[in-house]
């Protein structure tokens, strides 16, 4: 028991220390794929815990007007005024929160090198292709969570694509989704 107390008391002493334990951890793939320093990534993580630090009570606020308005709804007569000023407020703190969100991003990349600034701009061109990556999967275009093969197109055949897993059930995600215009699965 007395260790217990023990480190419940070196917990709550150390909660108070400021910056302690960052808010914001930084993904280990994008900092090796970047290419960034210690530094960069502290930098970084530290402008990230100071903007969550920010927003969250701004956001707590939003949550809290979001009930008010569900309480006003519900009140006869409806009162325009009291609920025009509550969705008011909230796009208030939204627009105050993306305005910050805007200028924490430029200042994430001012940390970065010139050449660490050009494979995040590759890494945001591939980001626009990522719906168009989903939709070649869901016509089978691509291997998906689903396929386990190693090259899709060794199954073409006639234009009839084979069902990589032919032990499917029905109720199964993995269960191919027949819809008008597209190829037929064969198990």
């Amino acid at each position: 028991m007395r260790f217990f107390l023990l480190f419940l008391v070196t917990i709550v002493s150390v909660w108070g220390q400021p910056n302690f334990f960052p808010l914001f951890r930084f993904p280990e793939k994008l900092r090796e794929f970047l290419a960034l320093t210690e530094a960069q990534a502290i930098r970084i993580s530290e402008q990230n815990s100071a903007f969550l630090r920010w927003s969250q009570p701004r956001s707590q606020r939003m949550f809290e007007v979001h009930f008010e308005i569900l309480g006003e709804t519900a009140r006869e007569p409806l009162d325009p005024a009291a609920l025009g000023v509550r969705y008011a407020e909230v796009e208030a703190i939204r627009r105050e929160i993306a305005e910050r969100n805007t200028k924490l991003i430029a200042e994430n990349v001012a940390v970065l090198t010139p050449a660490q600034a050009i494979k995040l701009k590759a890494l945001e061109e591939a980001l626009k292709l990522v719906s168009t990556g989903g939709e070649a999967q869901s016509v089978k275009l691509l291997p998906d969570a689903c396929s386990g093969v190693a090259d899709v197109f060794t199954d073409v055949i006639g234009g009839v694509i084979r069902d990589p897993l032919p032990q499917y059930s029905f109720a199964s995600y993995c269960a191919p989704q027949l819809r008008l215009g597209l190829p037929v699965f064969l198990p």
